[in-house]
């Protein structure tokens, strides 16, 4: 005879979840240290100059750029913008490849959510190509080895998982680029595999690399139609706490990119 099930487990929690998530904000993450150092200003300040307070008051300023809820969408957006009008653009020739770029390692043998979430998107997208093109189409997957100490190149991993979600497509087809270590080798490093310019390739990436990903491809002489990988980032939660700030950074690490690349001229 079965067990009975107890009637609280089919209960839903009373506990207030933006309630327990303020808490934990100004308990024990980053809003316990921003309430810390405000108390410390306003009771050892008194005697500052105005100058200094402001001076001190920097960090502070700081942590509400970057991580308050809504901060990452906020920096986000200008980008994001420029991705969508990326995916607007009509692609009308034929795919000489399908690109797929590495997102990053969690572990020596183990992809970061970023990368299988690039590489789950291009299988799913190769779906709605005709199947005779399908079995054509030469896949394209680019990482080296991104992991520092790692002796796999990333690539090699994106292709166990690309082989186990479509076994449809020849193995034949797909092809490694396992030296880059950046955007601009996974540009440069694609353009050698394909081995002749004005080609049009299928380019998957996340939604926030795409802009920085699009115009290295072209500067390497390929025309490049964006697939946007969907984004792996929960939204912000809590008021103020280190996972805002995390992901706001990952944001200004791709304007940082950007910036960095039309410096080095790969733009």
């Amino acid at each position: 005879m079965a067990s009975p099930v107890p009637d609280q487990l089919t209960q839903t929690s009373s506990w207030p979840l933006q309630g327990v998530r303020f808490v934990k904000d100004f308990s024990f993450d980053l809003g316990a240290l921003a309430l810390l150092g405000v108390v410390l200003l306003v009771w050892f300040g008194r005697d500052l100059s105005r100058r200094t307070k402001l001076i001190l008051a920097v960090p502070f300023l700081l942590m509400g750029l970057t991580s308050v809820r809504g901060m990452p969408e906020f920096w986000a957006m200008p980008i994001l913008e420029k991705t969508t009008r990326l995916t607007q653009e009509a692609c009308r020739k034929d795919f000489a490849a399908l690109v797929v770029l590495g997102g990053g390692l969690a572990g020596p043998e183990d992809l970061a959510i970023s990368s299988q979430s690039r590489v789950r998107h291009a299988t799913r997208w190769m779906s709605v190509l005709p199947p005779e093109k399908r079995a054509k189409l030469k896949v394209i997957l680019s990482a080296g080895p991104t992991l520092q100490g790692s002796q796999i190149p990333e690539s090699a991993l994106m292709k166990e998982a690309f082989i186990a979600w479509r076994r449809d497509i020849p193995e034949s087809n797909i092809v490694v680029e396992d030296k880059s270590l950046n955007t601009h080798d996974n540009a440069t490093g694609v353009a050698g595999v394909l081995g002749e310019q004005g080609q049009t390739v299928a380019l998957v990436t996340s939604w926030l690399h795409m802009p920085r990903a699009f115009a290295s491809f072209r500067a390497q002489g390929m025309n490049v139609c964006p697939v946007p990988s969907p984004s792996v980032d929960h939204t912000s939660e809590g008021f103020l706490n280190f996972r805002n700030g995390d992901r706001t950074v990952r944001v200004l690490n791709e304007y940082a990119g950007l910036l960095g690349y039309r410096l080095m001229g790969w733009l």
